[in-house]
């Protein structure tokens, strides 16, 4: 069982760069990854993504990358042939004025075009530093979602321990029900119809409305589906979106028993049994 939180972080420094990635998660009906790095890294995008499918099924995933440069990413580089067409021209204006000066550095200098900057952005020498310290995060990330997965499946534990005890007594009380709504039937039954009735005949009907009344299927079906769910929670897949559907079906049988209940006893342990899987129900949100 794993959580659909979880945190996890890598870093790399060296005398050119520092890579930082931060991850966290958040509960989400389906997996929603979001990146928030350089925009010329997002070309590493769907690697990272591959990456990070292999650790997690559902959520929303924020991934944080930081990419700091240390060393300068900017050549300078002279235009050879702006040069000679300055040195052309000043030679002209030198011939026209009638001056024997040559052209000194400073007049290239600080002339248009002759020095031109390049940004260097190759993305690819931070692929494969990128992937790593990826996998690094995604490893202690995926640590952190087992660690909170084993203190919810601790927890559904205990609050499914709680909801057996009250389908105990539910089972307890089943034959009573029947007995009870029997009785009453019955009587109700005489009242109509007076002492002169075909006593053979209201048994008939009263065994019939038994059918309709008694919760023999329902607790059957309910084991059936704590026994599947139990099946389920040390299962190694994604078990959170089942495990909440086999929820709405114990739900259900547990409002069936509730309208056909006549008992206080029962009562009372339905509502101990709609508490605990109210509860299991809070915590499979945050699963998987």
């Amino acid at each position: 069982m794993k959580s659909m939180t979880g945190y996890g972080s890598s870093e790399i420094q060296n005398e050119r760069y520092l890579l930082a990635i931060e991850i966290k998660s958040y509960n989400n009906r389906y997996l929603d990854i979001a990146f928030n790095a350089p925009s010329y890294l997002s070309c590493y995008e769907p690697q990272m993504k591959e990456l990070i499918k292999r650790v997690s099924a559902r959520g929303h995933i924020d991934v944080n990358i930081k990419l700091k440069r240390l060393e300068s990413q900017v050549e300078v580089l002279v235009d050879r042939s702006v040069v000679l067409q300055y040195q052309k021209a000043l030679h002209e204006i030198r011939d026209l004025v009638g001056i024997t000066e040559e052209p000194r550095l400073s007049h290239f200098l600080h002339a248009d075009d002759v020095l031109k900057t390049v940004r260097a952005n190759d993305a690819s020498v931070y692929e494969q530093p990128l992937l790593q310290q990826l996998s690094s995060a995604l490893a202690l990330y995926a640590v952190t979602k087992e660690q909170e997965g084993k203190a919810t499946f601790d927890d559904i534990t205990e609050q499914l321990r709680l909801f057996e005890q009250g389908l105990e007594v539910v089972k307890e009380h089943a034959k009573s029900l029947e007995d009870r709504i029997s009785e009453n039937l019955i009587m109700k039954f005489e009242q109509l119809l007076g002492e002169e009735y075909d006593r053979s005949r209201v048994l008939q009907e009263v065994a019939v409305m038994l059918m309709k009344y008694t919760i023999n299927e329902e607790i059957q079906r309910i084991e059936s589906h704590v026994k599947l769910f139990r099946d389920d929670m040390v299962q190694e897949r994604p078990i959170g979106k089942r495990l909440d559907f086999l929820c709405q079906e114990l739900n259900r049988e547990i409002n069936t028993i509730a309208s056909k209940s006549i008992i206080v006893e029962v009562n009372q342990a339905v509502v101990v049994m709609k508490d605990s899987l109210e509860n299991i129900r809070e915590q499979l949100r945050n699963i998987e």
